[in-house]
Order: structure tokens, then C-alpha cells, then sequence
């Protein structure tokens, strides 16, 4: 019996590898997407199109998540897809990218050159797993500034919204060598994760670049929601954090608000970000919760705030429990 348990188990995973396609986008062409000399112009298109375990390859130029005014479509990445970017338009593995030679840009500009008709976020991401990849972009662009409640998409992560929220849904996606440059919103400019309400977020973030990002109150460059009962745990390892702005944390706004958010961050650089009021490089917001900042091998650069120009703590675990080397 176990025996036949086993080889059922191999022929569906068999079954889920052959099944598993490479979808290949290059800017301004007409084709089904099947290689590099019959790919497809529409990203969008692919991303809808590709199931769990698929991998999507865009070649470099820059791609709108739609053609017209609509701000509230983004670039939505399904649980299971890796997005791929980076590529000359010729590689036939991962490894022969070059992505500083062959920028692939995501760009929230789709109306005016005002910003503030600009896609609300960028990217998007719901209950992914971290087999859910995002890898070699630049995301920029994108306009979250409104009115609405407090975690709502319309006002949080420009860049990027990640959502886990909601009592027993997760979201962890995992991100690698993108550059987030010069997104807005409320909270968490160039990303935000949410895991309130009994939600978790466990995103992987490595090699990525948070640059001239703004957030109008917390998280210039990042916002970790983890109020009430979530627990938002991301892992941030070796990213740059360089000309953030907020209210409070400059880059960084951990909310553990009646619940958990803790970041390990490890080997990242934070230079010149300000936060307006409180916190210039991170800001941990405990309120009956836990907020707190593990790090390990950090770098502090110039960093400015009216208090705590470094790390700040209101309710939460003192900055002395974190391991910094500055």
C-alpha cells in the first residue's frame, strides 16, 4: 500500500513538471509566447495565462500593467509563478541574464506625468507561497496615496502590495535582485505587507534596492503590517535602503498593533533616509503587541529623524535587543 502511495505521488509530480511551461515576453511582439522567436508583447496576457509552476522570461524594455487609465489593475503575480527579468532576448537559462545590461522595467506611468493618476500598485500579490517568484525588475511608478482605511491597496505599497490578511491566509512571497525606485503611497511606498487580522506574511526579500521611495506617514520604503493577531515576519537579506521618506521610519515601519511583526534583516545597508517625525532608518510600533527589529551585520549611514535617527521604538522591544553593527 505504501508502496502504491509513493508511485502515485511520482506520477503526479511527473504530470506537474510536464505541464510546467516558459513563457517568453519581449516588448512590441506579436507571438504566442512559446520561445524567444515567437514571444509575446503582453505581459499582462501571461501572467493571467500561466498556472502554478510556470516560469515567465521578459526581455528588457518597459511594461505598463494596462493600456489605459485604470488605476486600480497592477501586475498580478498568481501563487506559484516566477517572473523573470533581465533578459537580452536570447538566453536559454536563468544564468546567462545579465540584469544591469537589460533593464526590465515595471511602471506604474499610465496617465499624465503627474503621479498621482499613476497605477495604485505596481505589483500584486495574494496568499503566494514561496515558490512565488519576483526576480530582476525595476517597479517603479506606482501611486498609492488615498484616502481610504488604514491597509486598504488604494493607499498602501506603490510598488508593491503583498497580501496575507485575514485569519488563516498567508502570503510569502519571495523577491530577488529588483530595484524599487520612486514609489508613493500613505504607507509603505515601495512595498507593503499585510498580515492583519490573523494573517501572516513571510516574505523573502534578497539582493533588492529600495531607492528615493515616499511614504506619506509610516514606511518609506517598506510598511510590515502585523496588527491584530497577524504575524508579519519578512526576511530582508543584503538589500539597500538609500533616500527613503516618511513620517515615522524612514525605510522601515514594523506595526505589531494586538499582534506580531518582526523583521530579521541581515547584511543591508540604510543610507540617508529621513522620516520626518520619529525613526530614520526603522521605526517598531508595538502598541500591546510585538514589533522588533532583528539585525545582524547592518549598516546605518546618515540617516535623520527629529528622534531616533537610527532605529526607533514606541511600544515596542528597545533598540538594545537588536544586534546592529553599524
Amino acid at each position: 500500500m505504501k508502496k502504491g502511495f509513493l508511485y502515485l505521488a511520482l506520477v503526479l509530480a511527473m504530470n506537474w513538471q510536464a505541464k510546467a511551461a516558459t513563457i517568453y515576453v519581449k516588448v512590441g511582439a506579436t507571438g504566442n509566447g512559446t520561445s524567444w522567436a515567437t514571444a509575446t508583447g503582453d505581459l499582462q496576457n501571461a501572467l493571467q495565462t500561466a498556472t502554478i509552476g510556470d516560469e515567465i522570461w521578459v526581455s528588457k524594455g518597459v511594461y505598463f500593467p494596462t493600456t489605459d487609465n485604470n488605476r486600480t489593475i497592477s501586475f498580478h503575480i498568481k501563487n506559484g509563478v516566477a517572473l523573470y527579468g533581465g533578459f537580452a532576448g536570447s538566453e536559454t537559462t536563468i544564468g546567462e541574464r545579465i540584469i544591469k545590461a537589460n533593464y526590465s522595467v515595471l511602471s506604474g506611468e499610465i496617465g499624465t506625468k503627474q503621479k498621482t493618476d499613476n497605477t495604485f500598485n505596481v505589483l500584486y500579490t495574494a496568499h503566494a507561497t514561496k515558490t512565488t517568484i519576483i526576480d530582476g525588475f525595476i517597479i517603479t511608478g506606482g501611486y498609492a496615496g488615498g484616502n481610504e482605511t488604514s491597509g486598504s491597496r488604494f493607499a498602501s505599497g506603490g510598488g508593491m502590495y503583498n497580501e496575507g490578511g485575514v485569519k488563516g491566509n498567508q502570503s510569502s512571497p519571495t523577491i530577488k535582485n529588483c530595484r524599487f525606485i520612486e514609489n508613493i503611497a500613505r504607507d509603505g511606498g515601495a512595498l507593503y505587507n499585510n498580515a492583519a487580522n490573523g494573517g501572516t506574511c513571510k516574505p523573502t526579500l534578497v539582493n533588492c534596492t529600495f531607492q528615493d521611495n515616499k511614504a506619506f506617514l509610516g514606511g518609506g520604503a517598506i510598511f510590515n503590517n502585523g496588527e491584530e493577531k497577524g504575524k508579519c515576519l519578512p526576511t530582508i537579506i543584503a538589500n539597500n535602503f538609500s533616500r527613503n521618506t516618511a513620517g515615522f521610519g524612514g525605510a522601515i515601519f514594523n506595526y505589531g498593533k494586538n499582534g506580531e511583526c518582526i523583521n530579521h534583516i541581515e547584511g543591508a545597508k540604510f543610507t540617508n533616509n529621513k522620516a520626518m517625525i520619529q525613526g530614520g532608518g526603522i521605526f517598531n510600533l508595538g502598541t500591546n503587541g510585538v514589533s522588533q527589529s532583528k539585525l545582524i551585520n547592518c549598516k546605518f549611514i546618515e540617516n535623520t529623524a527629529p528622534k531616533g535617527s537610527t532605529v526607533a521604538n514606541s511600544q515596542a522591544k528597545p533598540s538594545i535587543a537588536n544586534e546592529v553593527r553599524i
